[in-house]
């Protein structure tokens, strides 16, 4: 992937002054930028908002064999081994297979939706 510096750099509108990720992050930091057309930027910012996620995920579970997979229409699915985490309440069941459960939460389903939402942008342009 590249790096956010080189695709700050490629943003004609400068947007980097409108949407920082190194502060706060959050699903709606991928806003501002979007508010100057630049879809392909703000994808991106979801996509590093995901994978943000995972590395959070994986050092409060202190498990680091947690990946995301795509589930029938879902994507972003969180898969844990059955033997080496134990997952809060808060995380809902979604599926499971042979030493794996699936899950998601509340955060990861509205960080799929934002990243939904760019995808439909960047197609639309």
């Amino acid at each position: 992937m590249k790096s956010l510096q080189s695709c700050w750099a490629g943003c004609p509108c400068k947007c980097k002054q409108v949407c920082s990720h190194t502060q706060n992050r959050s699903p709606n930091d991928a806003i501002g930028p979007a508010k100057h057309g630049c879809s392909a930027l703000t994808l991106m910012l979801s996509s590093l908002l995901l994978q943000d996620y995972l590395k959070q995920v994986r050092r409060e579970l202190d498990c680091r064999a947690i990946k995301y997979i795509s589930l029938n229409k879902e994507s972003h699915v969180l898969e844990v081994p059955d033997d080496s985490c134990r997952v809060p309440s808060s995380y809902s069941l979604v599926g499971h297979r042979k030493g794996f459960k699936r899950y998601s939460s509340d955060e990861l389903k509205e960080l799929v939706v934002v990243r939904q939402q760019r995808e439909e942008q960047r197609e639309k342009v």
